[in-house]
């Protein structure tokens, strides 16, 4: 059979093209014709097996070819969508099965209806608004233990008939998932998603576990007919429990044996209508009908009146003192439901490869919840296996959203009778299911893939669920995230590197005498340039790193804290600050704050309010607005500066750059004084002009200017300085910016000055180039030693629990 090849149309104009070799088969939908799964919306055309030629016009039109692949696509699609959704009916009707047991199973139907018509609500809405690859929803177990029980209680409190009863435990049931939305809605709104899903994974396996084992206890409760834990041995004794509790293991054990063999959901659905086939098979030989079923427990009671109606339920019949006493449980439902949630859309995001924006699907699915809370429905969003499993299958989003609806909608107006009709072990044996799956993929999968201590957090979480209750976990869970989150922020390295004086300069041009001085003492200036957050967990581990620095450095005389990283400087650090400069002062150290941002200045102003600060000091530390002013002025102390040359004359200067050429004051009278005030320009970025400056006196701010405006001190010239002779030469625009830092004596050599020296004096040229060699000359001199104290290794930080100096570096 000659190769097939199919174009595959995408949405973005993409076309990908496939070579087949097809045979007639099972799967063939016609000889030629094979199906493949495409992605959504995708438009398919094949060429005609039989067809020799490779022109466009042997395509099949619309009507064969396109139609027999398309179709087939949607129609998997769309029963793969029937299939979950009568697994999804079956999971709500267990969901209402364990929040409307005992003395409120009357209101079991209006539960089940509840629950499939929140699934489908928040379906719809994923479909039409939200950007999930697929987007089926479902009524979520994940905090149903946690929840049912708070639910019954509170309907069980409250004063009046069975009505009474039911309609407060729905007022639990849906101010659950209105909390819950409100929660999701407003850290989306708040671009909070990415933040939330920091919260520790140990942490959130714990919550998660828990709720499975919960889940467990909840199915056995309900087959042990409600016995307290000291009464179970009792309730083994009675006939009834066991004509439920064995059944019901037995079914347990057939999901997951079917699951094993037929791979999917098939197998779960397979067990699950056996299960009723069997049970009815069973009472029609015992000659049991569905009564006599209900008055053994067989099948759900719902006593003389039978199912609860809607017209029967009032919300004024809410006992909302009854709903307070569960506020507690509704904030942790919120809480795990947010985390679960989370978990849910970062498994669909990595399984199906696709990039989802967490921030809007949580604004979608919470502004959904608020409605479906309004129908006395549990939270609702994107369920995670089944999407996963879909997608893997190749399933288109629109037919998949469709047969999923095609089954939930009908269901939502039977689902009482479903609920009446599903035997009690059934539905408890598919809740003990579910628990049994959230254990094994929360607690035991967990282990192989986590560190031993983060899976003892786990093991933690659900054993004081099992003891204590799941309040106290939450609690516990919550302790353990912010401990977590400090433990490990307190690791992060908030010391990048770690640098001197002598690898690190400021701009400032100086003497090859200072220069040397600085190449030999510069080790007494150390630079730790900080990164990140400074706070509670991390200012200790600084305080740290710092004292074993002056260990290992005994020199030092200076210690730079380079902020121009640091996000963030929280009270404690403040604090931290405070005592590290009382640290420093002992050994005789000055500590230095450089790059503080305005928001980290005023938390240290406001920190230290008491402290009575210089414009220049903050916590009584020393502050400069970079790195390099802050290295210029421990440089100048180290070397006991006074201003370069004071006094001495441009000739003197001359006289050095020059071998004191007789003719340097010829030179000199055709230069122009300027007296410049501190900010003046001399120099203007961009400006085509040549002039060459000489300075006398003062000092000179040499900086480059972004496209954005901001400006970078490149380097700080002194007396003797020559500046402009690289536009000069080059015959270039001026590439810096020049600038008084100080009063200043420049002396001008303009552009018609060294025209006529060059046209009519060539003793006097030949000595101005040789002064500009020597400028250019001494300039490269020092970028060269410059460069040599660079390559000095810029040594990594210790981290707290290390006993020694450190032996990486880092080039």
């Amino acid at each position: 059979m000659r190769p097939v090849e199919i174009t595959h149309s995408t949405g973005n104009g993409v076309r990908k093209m496939h070579w087949l070799s097809i045979r007639p088969s099972r799967n063939c939908c016609a000889a030629g014709y094979l199906w493949l799964p495409f992605e959504d919306r995708a438009t398919v055309g094949l060429m005609n097996s039989d067809s020799d030629s490779d022109d466009p016009a042997g395509i099949a039109g619309p009507s064969a070819a396109i139609a027999v692949v398309h179709h087939a696509t949607v129609f998997r699609s769309a029963a793969l969508g029937a299939v979950l959704g009568i697994d999804a009916v079956g999971h709500c009707i267990a969901l209402a099965t364990l929040c409307f047991a005992g003395g409120l199973v009357g209101g079991l139907g209006l539960g089940a209806t509840a629950f499939v018509l929140g699934s489908v609500i928040v379906t719809i809405s994923q479909t039409m608004i939200g950007k999930l690859p697929l987007s089926l929803a479902i009524s979520q177990d994940t905090s149903i233990s946690l929840l049912a029980p708070a639910a019954i209680a509170a309907g069980l409190m409250a004063n009046g008939p069975v009505e009474a009863n039911v309609i407060t435990t729905f007022a639990v049931l849906g101010l659950s998932a209105v909390v819950s939305g409100l929660l999701f809605w407003a850290v989306g709104r708040f671009r909070l998603g990415r933040i939330v899903r920091a919260f520790p994974y140990p942490v959130a396996a714990g919550f998660l576990a828990s709720s499975g084992c919960l889940l467990v206890m909840a199915a056995l409760s309900i087959l042990l007919a409600g016995s307290p834990h000291g009464q179970i041995s009792a309730a083994l004794m009675d006939p009834v429990v066991w004509s439920n509790l064995v059944p019901a293991l037995a079914f347990v054990a057939a999901l997951f044996l079917a699951i094993r063999w037929f791979h999917g959901i098939v197998g779960m659905l397979a067990a699950f209508a056996f299960a009723l086939l069997g049970f009815y098979a069973c009472l029609s030989w015992l000659g049991i009908d569905s009564t006599e079923a209900r008055d053994l427990h067989l099948l759900p009671n719902f006593g003389g009146d039978g199912p609860l109606g809607i017209a029967r339920l009032s919300l004024g019949e809410v006992d909302w003192n009854a709903v307070a006493y569960a506020t507690p449980i509704i904030a942790s439902v919120a809480l795990i439901n947010l985390v679960a949630v989370l978990l849910n859309i970062t498994g669909i995001e990595l399984a199906l490869e696709s990039e989802v924006k967490v921030d809007h699907e949580l604004k979608i699915v919470g502004a959904t919840n608020l409605l479906v809370g309004a129908f006395g429905c549990v939270a609702a969003f994107a369920q995670g296996g089944a999407n996963i499993f879909a997608g893997r299958m190749g399933a288109q989003r629109g037919a998949l959203s469709a047969g999923f609806l095609l089954v939930l909608g009908p269901a939502c107006f039977f689902a009482t009778t479903l609920a009446g009709a599903v035997p009690i072990f059934v539905a408890t044996g598919l809740l003990i299911f579910i628990g049994i799956t959230m254990i094994e993929s929360w607690l035991f999968q967990t282990r192989r893939r986590l560190r031993a201590g983060d899976w003892t957090i786990i093991c933690g979480i659900v054993a004081v669920t099992l003891v204590l209750g799941i309040l106290p976990a939450v609690l516990v869970g919550l302790f353990l995230a912010v401990l977590s989150f400090a433990i490990t922020s307190a690791r992060l390295p908030v010391v990048d590197f770690i640098t001197d004086g002598r690898a690190r300069r400021s701009v400032v041009d100086r003497s090859l005498e200072e220069d040397g001085r600085l190449s030999q003492h510069g080790n007494r200036i150390q630079i730790l340039h900080l990164q990140g957050a400074l706070f509670f967990g991390s200012v200790e581990n600084m305080i740290t790193i710092t004292h074993r620095l002056l260990l290992r450095e005994p020199q030092s005389a200076f210690v730079i804290l380079d902020c121009e990283e640091l996000d963030l400087i929280d009270s404690s650090a403040c604090a931290g600050l405070a005592k590290l400069r009382q640290l420093l002062a002992r050994r005789g150290v000055i500590p230095l704050l450089a790059g503080l941002s305005e928001a980290n200045r005023r938390a240290l102003e406001q920190w230290a309010v008491q402290v009575q600060d210089s414009p220049d000091r903050v916590l009584g530390i020393r502050t400069a607005a970079t790195l390099d002013e802050a290295l210029e002025a421990c440089e100048n102390e180290l070397l006991d500066h006074r201003e370069p040359m004071a006094g001495r004359s441009l000739d003197d200067l001359l006289a050095e750059l020059s071998d004191s050429h007789p003719r340097r004051g010829d030179l000199l009278q055709r230069m122009t004084r300027m007296d410049l005030a501190p900010g003046d320009r001399l120099i203007r970025q961009g400006d085509p002009t040549t002039d060459i400056f000489f300075v006398e006196y003062g000092r000179l701010s040499v900086s480059i200017t972004s496209p954005a405006g901001a400006s970078l001190r490149v380097r700080s010239l002194g007396p003797g300085a020559v500046v402009g002779e690289m536009a000069h030469i080059l015959d270039l625009p001026r590439s810096t910016e020049v600038m008084a830092a100080t009063a200043c004596v420049v002396h001008r050599l303009d552009e018609q000055a060294v025209s006529a020296i060059l046209r009519d004096d060539p003793e006097l040229s030949a000595l101005l180039y040789k002064v500009l060699a020597h400028a250019l000359a001494l300039k490269l001199l020092k970028a060269n030693v410059l460069i040599g104290d660079m390559r000095a290794p810029r040594l990594r930080p210790p981290s707290a629990d290390q006993r020694t100096a450190p032996r990486s570096t880092r080039p």
